[in-house]
Formats: structure tokens, C-alpha cells, sequence
């Protein structure tokens, strides 16, 4: 009898060693798989954010940004994605398993590129459609490279594209305001910025400091302004009233060299006071061709001379 409960007393304890052991194992096991998958999580993370960051930079609007990182995130297996975007950076979180990973990157604005942005959704939607597992497209957006223009091109197409959109809201060479301020800048660089979202910018710059009319430009009862480093006038600058209370006015300012009056400049009011003729420049020439008229029942304001302070060349 003694014997017996020795047996089985050894057994039990057998038993209940083995347990202990595979217990102890199970949980290893548990926390080896946990933290393999906080390990995938943490890498699909990474690439979501990778590629929110990368259409952000390019161009991408906000809502494509937060869209694509979400599908990616999705189809590479996480419960949800949520990223916040803000001008100077991204911060992007992802859910599995109760399981949070949050991470941020900054933004560095590199210019509208609508290559880069196809590129990235190309390769979201391939990971959708299963073409791709995470390490390819870790692989693939590793390698993308922004496709570089030309810069004469790039001005090029802008004017093009501005012509055509004039055109269609029937446009022509013939710009006219009617109780309104026209004003023609000229700089070396101009910068352009979306009000909706200021990250996307992009900047021409131009070689020479300078404002050309060629056409011919009509502010009734208004004002017309062209300033710059030297201002050319080979049109038509028309600045006529009809009013007592709203008298034109026209400024030339050329604010580092020449200003070339060459076309016809004009600030009528047949019943009232003309208005104002401004004309300046570190030299100001009135070539053969050049009509400067000033009428008005009750005289007008005509100065033509030198720079701002009168020093310059005529």
C-alpha cells in the first residue's frame, strides 16, 4: 500500500512539474509572439508614416495624405490608422491588438510634384491588391525619386496654362477695372502659397527685375501701378474719369533703373479734374513714339522725373 502511494505520489508530481514547465513555455511563446507582432507593427507604422510624409512634401492635398496612409495601414493588417497633419510635420498613430504605436516626422516642403504623388498611390493600391507585402513596399518607397523639370519648362507651361485659363473665361490682351486699382509687380522671385494649406508653395524666379505692358490696360476712374526695378510701357495705360470725386491716376515707378514710356499713357476728364500722372526712375525716357496726355477742365498733376527723390536722369 505504502508502495502504491509512493507511485502514484512521484506521478503527480510528474504532472504537475510538466505543467509548471508548459506553462512557463506558453508564456514565453506569448510574449515571443507579442512582441514579433509589435515588431511588424511598429515597421507598418513606420511605412505609413513614410508615406503620408512623402505626399505631404510633394503636394498631395491633406485629404489624400490621411487617406492613403490609413488604406496602407489597413491592408498591411493594423486595426486603424489615424494621422493628424499639420505645415511642419506628421503625426501618425496605429491600433492592433490594443496596442497603440505613435510616432512623428517633420515636414520639409519639396515642391509640387504630381509624379511622386502617383508613384506613392501606385504603390499603396499594390499592397491593397496583395502585389505587395510590407518589406516590398518598404523597398519600393525607398527608391522613389522626385522627377526633376526643367525650370524654363516649368515657366513655360504656367504661362501657358494661365493663357488658357483667360481664355476660357474670355480673356484677351485687354485688361479693364472700372472704380478699381490695377497694379503690375516685378520682383526676382515670386513665391505662391495655398491659403487653404500653406505647405504647398512654389517659387519662380525671374532673371531680370522687370514689368513689360504690351497691351492695353483701362481703369475707369481707378488707379494703375507699375512698379519694379525698370518698368516698360509699349501699350495703352488708360486712366480716364468722369466723375468730380474719383480722378485717376497712373504711377510708373521704377525703382532701380529705367523707366521706358514708349506707348500711350492717358488721364482724361472732360468735365473735372484729370487726375495724377506719376513717372519715376533712376532715368526715365519718352521715346518718339511715347503720347503721355493729361486733360481736365480743372488742370491735372503731371511728374515726370528722376527717382523718387528727383535725382535721376529724364
Amino acid at each position: 500500500m505504502r508502495n502504491k502511494f509512493r507511485f502514484y505520489a512521484k506521478r503527480f508530481a510528474n504532472l504537475y512539474f510538466l505543467e509548471k514547465i508548459f506553462i512557463i513555455l506558453s508564456r514565453y511563446i506569448l510574449i515571443e509572439n507579442k512582441d514579433m507582432e509589435h515588431e511588424y507593427q511598429r515597421a507598418v507604422t513606420r511605412v505609413c508614416v513614410q508615406t503620408a510624409l512623402l505626399l505631404l512634401q510633394h503636394g498631395a492635398e491633406s485629404t489624400v495624405v490621411v487617406q492613403m496612409a490609413q488604406r496602407l495601414g489597413i491592408a498591411l493588417g493594423v486595426e486603424s490608422v489615424e494621422c493628424a497633419l499639420t505645415a511642419n510635420a506628421v503625426v501618425l498613430t496605429t491600433l492592433s491588438d490594443n496596442h497603440c504605436i505613435t510616432t512623428a516626422r517633420k515636414n520639409t516642403d519639396k515642391g509640387i510634384n504630381m509624379q511622386m504623388v502617383t508613384d506613392v498611390q501606385r504603390i499603396v493600391i499594390a499592397v491593397e491588391h496583395h502585389l505587395y507585402d510590407l518589406e516590398i513596399a518598404q523597398r519600393k518607397l525607398d527608391q522613389l525619386k522626385p522627377l526633376k523639370y526643367n525650370r524654363w519648362l516649368v515657366v513655360f507651361m504656367i504661362g501657358l496654362s494661365c493663357a488658357a485659363f483667360a481664355h476660357l473665361s474670355g480673356g484677351d490682351w485687354l485688361i479693364t477695372v472700372e472704380d478699381g486699382n490695377i497694379l503690375l509687380l516685378a520682383g526676382q522671385k515670386v513665391t505662391i502659397s495655398d491659403m487653404t494649406n500653406p505647405t504647398i508653395t512654389y517659387s519662380v524666379v525671374a532673371p531680370e527685375n522687370e514689368a513689360v505692358n504690351l497691351g492695353k490696360i483701362f481703369a475707369k476712374n481707378g488707379k494703375i501701378q507699375m512698379h519694379a526695378g525698370s518698368v516698360v510701357n509699349k501699350g495703352t495705360l488708360n486712366a480716364n474719369s468722369v466723375h468730380k470725386d474719383k480722378s485717376g491716376e497712373i504711377i510708373l515707378s521704377a525703382k532701380e533703373g529705367l523707366a521706358n514710356i514708349d506707348g500711350t499713357v492717358t488721364l482724361n476728364n472732360a468735365n473735372f479734374k484729370a487726375g495724377s500722372l506719376t513717372i519715376t526712375g533712376k532715368e526715365v525716357v519718352l521715346n518718339s513714339g511715347a503720347k503721355v496726355e493729361l486733360t481736365g477742365k480743372q488742370g491735372g498733376t503731371v511728374y515726370i522725373g528722376g527717382d523718387e527723390r528727383g535725382e535721376g536722369k529724364i
